[in-house]
């Protein structure tokens, strides 16, 4: 999980910022070490489809109805043979009970967590 998210944080942050900064002092909005526009990987705008409520809502299915699209942005996590079962994953999120406790946008690695521990 760490290792993901650093690599995610340096799609668009200072590299030398997410790899000597503790994970817990890690601010994905720190303005002062964010990369000019031109340095920005493009999978950016996709990540959002990741915030709890983005995932798990039918209406914004119209803006994010594949994952496949983030998936395929991010190859050396996910591998494309596993792109269908991940599909088929996202298209059944928004119909499993989620815990509101865990349905908080500001904390979505505790959402992911506890939803891959309810799927086990």
């Amino acid at each position: 999980m760490e290792f993901t998210f650093k690599e995610i944080l340096m799609y668009y942050m200072n590299k030398k910022y997410v790899l000597q900064t503790p994970l817990g002092e890690l601010n994905p909005e720190d303005n002062e070490n964010i990369l000019p526009g031109k340095q920005i990987y493009v999978v950016l705008p996709l990540i959002r489809m990741l915030t709890p409520s983005v995932a798990v809502s039918f209406n914004k299915r119209d803006e994010y109805p594949s994952i496949c699209n983030l998936a395929s942005q991010l190859p050396r996590i996910i591998c494309e043979n596993q792109f269908q079962i991940i599909e088929d994953q996202w298209r059944q999120l928004p119909l499993v009970n989620i815990a509101e406790d865990i349905m908080i946008d500001e904390d979505p690695d505790k959402f992911w967590i506890e939803k891959e521990r309810g799927s086990e």
